[in-house]
């Protein structure tokens, strides 16, 4: 039974089409509140006398850089997080649970599971890994003759993401055969066999037949069949 105690469970179609298109439209929404890459032009001295003069001429390209360094960190920030946001709602988490509802505790089992799917796409669960990422604080010092000698994360600063990173060409084995060691009664184990992902971009059904053996209380017949639409 799934977690409602019915033995089908429903996912809504995504509406995301294509997730480049979508990630690419929401990143330039994003930066446009960002400032823009800056080319230090060889006539910029002629503006601003100071420029043609060092140290403040090596002062304004250093300045120019971190700025750069910041936007485009900034832009992979984005491009990162809007990803693995889409990617974490299109992908849905199952984890098949057991649990003992018996009065005896139950002693070693063995847990044959064979998952078919039509027209849906299944991944495993080390198809998503958690990776940290950084981009540079923005740059907000007025003066050009500041921060001469230091690095672009020691001027700006630096921030700390976490964010999804997705391998989907890790699909999901249609069998999984796995021995637990036992189960106390009134318990139930949510760790032992491993979760997937399922891929709601496309409609389908998946189809998940499972057997539990258990010799020492006797249970040999112990089997089902669970449901999953995407709709």
């Amino acid at each position: 039974m799934f977690e409602d105690n019915q033995k089908t469970l429903i996912f809504r179609k995504s509406d995301v089409a294509d997730v480049e298109t979508e990630v690419a439209g929401r990143v330039s929404t994003a930066m446009k509140n960002e400032p823009a890459i800056k080319e230090f032009s060889p006539n910029a001295a002629f503006l601003n006398p100071f420029l043609a003069i060092e140290p403040y001429a090596t002062a304004a390209k250093a300045k120019q850089n971190a700025n750069n360094m910041y936007v485009r960190a900034k832009q992979t920030y984005y491009e990162t997080t809007i990803r693995s946001g889409i990617y974490d709602e299109i992908l849905k988490p199952v984890q098949l649970v057991v649990k003992n509802k018996g009065d005896k505790a139950c002693g070693k089992m063995q847990i044959d599971i064979t998952i078919s799917a039509e027209g849906a796409n299944i991944y495993r669960s080390d198809a998503r890994q958690q990776l940290n990422g950084q981009y540079y604080n923005r740059n907000d010092v007025s003066s050009t003759t500041s921060n001469i000698l230091l690095t672009p994360a020691q001027q700006l600063g630096t921030t700390t993401y976490t964010y999804s990173a997705w391998d989907l060409t890790k699909a999901q084995e249609p069998e999984i055969h796995i021995v637990m060691d036992g189960l106390l009664q009134d318990l139930q184990d949510d760790t032992t066999i491993p979760l997937f992902y399922v891929d709601t971009r496309v409609t389908g059904n998946i189809t998940i037949r499972w057997r539990i053996i258990e010799s020492e209380l006797g249970y040999t017949g112990n089997h089902g069949t669970l449901t999953i639409n995407i709709l």
